[in-house]
């Protein structure tokens, strides 16, 4: 067997333990040929501890596991008969038990029902997918993994909108169903070495090995394409149940650093996407960039309005500004936005700059004067639309907003 090509192989504990169940039962036939087929310098250094696992779900270092193991073969030549040579297995609780004090009161069970125990123990019984213990220890083993190689990885946390509501309509039968179908799609769309968990009620998880952002988008946009037309019957048929999914999106090392940091900020991201209205992907990055256009933009704090009927503005000495006429695109409490026409004389960026309004769209106003500092120049060539964004010295009036307010076309988001 090639142990290099098990790094990755989410089965690979499976695979081994049955690669070592055919090694000691042929062990137990020929020892003599199995020990020289096989050389602890072709073997990896955690063998002989999957060995002691498999024989006693003992845990030791593969060190130690070694040493127990040439000890337990030993051992076995020591206690067997003449006539009868006995089994690794009846050697290896021996040992154990009355050479090495470390088993006390051991129970005895078939592998085949040990493997189903284990297999059950490790899955949602509903949907088949590994349950939240499991999806852990991947997500552990892989931040080792990532750590080892200088590799990333990608969590998304999915979650079905309005499943409450699919429940209390449709009944649980069919919600129960619902969970099913939506499971089996996730297992259909992704990758051999991707694992998925059901993380709770109508929450998923999966795991993308070196997979970055943007192929955990790529891959989390498919399935929602998927689950769009898996549905769309369903969907017709009951309105007001859509059966969508939101997600949110963690990657490995750049958002957290450990399993617990990188599922918080998944889930954030998750409950981002539900309140920017459901059937919605979102991730760190796009985070990050909202916040980067907040705090650059300090009027985007307060809502912003358009003006009915907008009127030219009259500059106050504003001497930079040569032959420009320039109306309101849009007002907050904390500045503006002037779409204008006409030539700049000279850089006015993080300058002073005063403007008076007459009227307030279509409501007269006396001579309001406004003023504040450039934070944003938009211009191309002279003698074109260009616009200026202003951040105010001070908030406008509780007055004067209250008028905005009343006068503003829309809100802008």
């Amino acid at each position: 067997m090639d142990f290099e090509t098990l790094e990755d192989v989410p089965e690979r504990d499976s695979i081994i333990n049955t690669f070592i169940a055919d090694f000691l039962s042929n062990l137990d036939e020929n020892e003599e040929q199995v020990r020289d087929s096989f050389s602890d310098e072709n073997l990896p250094p955690w063998f002989y501890k999957f060995i002691i696992s498999f024989l006693t779900n003992l845990e030791f270092d593969n060190e130690e596991s070694k040493n127990h193991f040439y000890k337990i073969l030993a051992h076995r030549k020591d206690i067997s008969l003449e006539h009868r040579k006995i089994d690794i297995r009846i050697a290896a609780l021996d040992y154990f038990m009355n050479v090495a004090h470390i088993l006390k009161n051991p129970i005895f069970i078939e592998y085949g029902l040990f493997e189903k125990i284990y297999t059950y123990s490790k899955e949602d019984p509903k949907t088949r997918l590994y349950n939240p213990r499991f999806f852990k220890e991947f997500v552990q083993k892989e931040i080792i993994r990532a750590d080892r190689y200088q590799q990333k990885f990608s969590v998304i946390l999915l979650d079905l909108d309005n499943f409450k509501v699919i429940n209390d309509t449709e009944g649980h039968l069919y919600g129960d169903e619902v969970l099913i179908r939506f499971s089996n799609l996730l297992k259909e769309q992704v990758r051999g070495e991707d694992i998925v968990s059901r993380f709770g009620g109508d929450e998923f998880a999966i795991l993308l090995p070196q997979t970055g952002r943007i192929g955990a988008r790529a891959i989390a946009e498919r399935l929602k394409e998927r689950i769009h037309k898996e549905f769309s019957a369903d969907n017709i048929a009951n309105p007001s149940a859509v059966i969508t999914f939101s997600a949110g999106i963690a990657t490995y090392p750049f958002d957290a650093t450990d399993y617990t940091s990188l599922i918080d900020i998944a889930d954030k991201a998750l409950y981002r996407s539900k309140f920017l209205g459901k059937d919605t992907i979102y991730d760190r990055l796009e985070q990050d960039l909202h916040n980067k256009n907040r705090n650059g933009n300090e009027h985007r704090k307060h809502p912003r309005f358009r003006l009915k009927q907008n009127q030219l503005l009259k500059f106050m000495n504003t001497p930079q500004l040569v032959k420009i006429s320039a109306r309101i695109a849009n007002i907050s409490n904390g500045g503006v936005l002037l779409e204008c026409h006409g030539t700049i004389a000279e850089d006015i960026k993080e300058q002073a700059f005063g403007f008076v309004m007459d009227k307030l769209g279509a409501q007269n106003v006396d001579n309001l004067e406004l003023s504040g500092k450039v934070v944003r120049i938009n211009q191309d060539e002279s003698r074109i639309k260009f616009y200026i964004a202003i951040q105010f010295d001070a908030e406008i009036s509780g007055e004067t907003w209250e008028l905005i307010e009343k006068l503003g076309e829309a809100i802008i988001d």
